[in-house]
């Protein structure tokens, strides 16, 4: 794929399509997401944090990737997404507020502000425990 060829390490891909699953086994997809992982994730988001807007499980549960808000008492408030992201568990993606969508990594994050994130399972624990504070 041109993704490879370029040296994207990591492809996250949807699939809508169950019927779909096994044909990614010949692909190279790093991760994939299907319908049946997003229904567990529904279920999950529920029992964790209701600052989790959406939560989806990864692919053999190896991340999660999530929406939350960002708390007034948070870590990550005022913190920027390069120095959020010089973590090696844990990447954000996009900071999402009345502005609109920021993805530059000089963007800072704020109180009630949205962000996309992608956390390692072994580090789930440890990244909730931050977002709780």
């Amino acid at each position: 794929m041109y993704e490879h060829q370029v040296g994207v390490e990591n492809i996250y891909t949807l699939i809508k399509n169950n019927l779909l699953g096994d044909l990614t086994n010949n692909m190279h997809y790093a991760k994939v997401i299907t319908p049946r992982n997003i229904s567990a994730s529904k279920i999950i988001r529920f029992l964790r944090n209701a600052k989790i807007y959406n939560l989806y499980n990864v692919e053999n549960d190896s991340a999660e990737i999530m929406e939350i808000k960002i708390s007034k008492t948070s870590p990550l408030n005022g913190m920027t997404i390069n120095q959020f992201n010089s973590r090696k568990d844990a990447k954000i993606g996009a900071v999402i507020n009345q502005k609109g969508i920021a993805y530059a990594g000089e963007t800072i994050m704020h109180s009630d502000d949205r962000i996309i994130v992608l956390v390692l399972r072994d580090s789930l624990v440890k990244f909730y425990n931050l977002i709780e504070k």
